[in-house]
């Protein structure tokens, strides 16, 4: 193996990631190259010539210097020669493409001199440095991308058809816009398990009133979301196309104004916190649901020490929790300390990922006075926000197999249910609506907005101008752990943290085949199961044998879902099973 960061023909080094490709039009004896940055931030440039590495000063050539950050490279045809380009960040943060053709010298593009747009280059800021380049196919030819992340986090993805000049796209801001509350729909659905007695068809209701509760400790009560009328108790779709008990309001013309005033919530026992939760209905926001009262009151035997805030929103194209660790940093770090003193907890900390800066940055400036609080930057991957890799992350603990947080003495909470505790603490308000994204190619305009609870789906799309053309999906919550829907007839519910709709190209996916015997599914599963053994059990209806292999453990990130070269649902077949696992207990 050659040594490239001492090369004994030259005593170079190089300092940071490297790229490296292949060149050559003959493929049986394709040249390999690699390119990095020396300490001094020269781009270097090393191509294996048959019995030696050449060594080219890129730098030299052009003048510019790089940072030590991701880099990345590819090739293009130029009739029958071919071209080499180098994509790294400059110094100042400049986009730059390095490019020779086979027979040329090095040239560069400065592309944020041409779009004006630069990104990250902050050392606190190094998990969202670096660029990466894909190309996609397309009837004018070739198109080149790049991606990078700006200096407030948002996504820059910079595009050229076919070498012509490249533009830039600010991605984040199609779905990062300020939160925007959206009109009262004409009526709402809100599913209850059970129904306030003096609920009946013709009885009004005022908003904030109790509509359904039960004295089961593992539940929240639904209030009613709008000052109305009832004309319906009826069985009705919810989101995962189960039949539930829905109480449904006719919207009155003129909804009250309520909590507004708010009051200190700094004399509250931690007994007090756990009844307001409970009695606000307030659950987990993420999209689970759980009761959070319940998540409050851990074992006696199991104290927890920490309390994380998952800021990390890993989930492609969902923004309403960037937007509120944005607009209401506040009311967050108020609702963590509320859930700190009702578990009895020493130490608070907000995961953020890195390519949220301006909501990192914000909450740093924020909690940099108390030694309790911290801001944890993460790296940006998927999926980091999962409960148990949060956890992972940003204490170093690991929570065992089928065991809860509390079993290392921590407790995981949602941006919106902390800002939401605050809320109903200050105020008294219950959880009656919530912050959601609505996006997607098959949206017409893109919004985070705040949505009334049972507000139905298809009134929600319509405020963000309703679709492109005709879908190819609908899902409730984001692409890989989400709900497809049959039809728009469900409501918004307190999990509800996106709508998103595709066109059929973008939700285009072959048909389910027999697994093919790859094992992606295993390397791609963060809690190490055997989803093809899952599988294989669900559909032969063995739910005991589907419970062995680890069903209950998955989270349902959908990881293998994505990865399956047979197009296999294996989250469809999780959720089954864990269904039948459940109903076979109760029997």
């Amino acid at each position: 193996m050659t040594n490239l960061t001492q090369t004994v023909a030259a005593g170079l080094k190089l300092s940071g990631p490297c790229t490296v490709w292949t060149t050559g039009m003959d493929v049986t004896h394709p040249r390999a190259k690699v390119a990095g940055c020396d300490p001094q931030g020269n781009l270097m440039h090393f191509s294996n010539w048959p019995g030696d590495w050449v060594i080219t000063h890129v730098t030299n050539y052009t003048g510019l210097k790089v940072r030590r950050a991701p880099m990345d490279s590819w090739v293009t045809r130029l009739g029958t020669t071919y071209v080499e380009h180098i994509a790294a960040v400059g110094l100042g943060g400049e986009v730059l493409v390095f490019s020779r053709p086979e027979t040329g010298d090095w040239r560069a593009s400065d592309l944020s001199a041409s779009t004006v747009v630069k990104v990250a280059t902050s050392a606190y800021r190094y998990a969202a440095l670096g660029l990466a380049h894909w190309q996609t196919p397309s009837a004018s030819g070739t198109t080149d991308h790049l991606v990078g992340v700006g200096p407030a986090g948002e996504v820059l993805v910079f595009s050229s058809v076919n070498g012509s000049a490249w533009q830039v796209v600010n991605v984040s801001a199609l779905t990062g816009t300020s939160v925007a509350s959206l009109p009262t729909p004409w009526v709402s659905y809100l599913s209850t398990g059970q129904v306030e007695e003096q609920l009946v068809v013709g009885a009004h209701v005022e908003a904030g009133q109790k509509i359904g509760s039960t004295d089961a400790f593992v539940s929240a009560p639904v209030h009613a979301s709008v000052s109305g009328t009832v004309k319906a108790v009826e069985d009705r779709p919810n989101f995962t196309g189960a039949i539930v008990k829905s109480v449904v309001v006719a919207v009155d013309a003129n909804q009250p104004t309520k909590w507004t005033e708010k009051k200190d919530v700094s004399g509250l026992s931690a007994e007090q916190i756990r009844e307001i939760a409970r009695e606000a209905g307030l659950v987990g926001m993420g999209g689970a649901a759980f009761p959070t009262h319940v998540k409050l009151a851990p074992p006696k035997d199991k104290p927890v020490d920490t309390v994380v805030i998952n800021g990390c929103e890993c989930e492609p194209f969902l923004t309403c929790d960037h937007r509120l660790m944005l607009e209401r940093p506040d009311d967050l770090i108020a609702g963590l300390k509320l859930m700190m003193k009702a578990v009895g907890a020493e130490r608070g900390i907000i995961g953020v990922e890195a390519n949220k800066m301006d909501a990192a940055d914000g909450l740093q400036a924020k909690v940099s006075g108390d030694p309790a609080l911290e801001v944890a930057l993460l790296e940006v991957k998927y999926p980091e926000g999962a409960e148990k890799m949060l956890i992972e992350a940003v204490t170093g603990r690991r929570v065992p197999p089928g065991k809860l947080p509390s079993e290392v003495s921590v407790l995981v909470q949602n941006v919106g249910t902390a800002v939401a505790l605050f809320e109903a603490a200050s105020s008294g308000k219950p959880l009656i609506e919530r912050v959601l994204t609505v996006t997607g190619p098959g949206i017409k305009v893109p919004k985070n907005v705040k949505v009334k609870i049972g507000t139905p789906i298809e009134f929600v799309i319509e405020q963000c101008g309703g679709m492109v053309g005709t879908p190819g999906k609908v899902i409730m919550g984001g692409p890989m752990t989400g709900w497809a829907q049959k039809e728009l007839a469900a409501s918004v519910v307190k999990g509800t943290s996106g709508i998103l709709v595709l066109t059929r190209e973008a939700a285009a996916v072959g048909a389910e085949q027999q697994c093919v015997g790859c094992d992606k599914c295993l390397d791609v599963c963060p809690m190490f199961l055997t989803p093809n053994m899952i599988v294989r059990y669900a559909r032969r209806g063995k739910w005991a044998e589907a419970d062995r292999f680890g069903a209950r453990d998955c989270f349902e990130c959908g990881c293998c879902s994505y990865a399956c070269p047979a197009n296999i649902p294996h989250v469809a077949y999780v959720r089954k099973a864990k269904a039948e696992i459940a109903a076979m207990e109760k029997k």
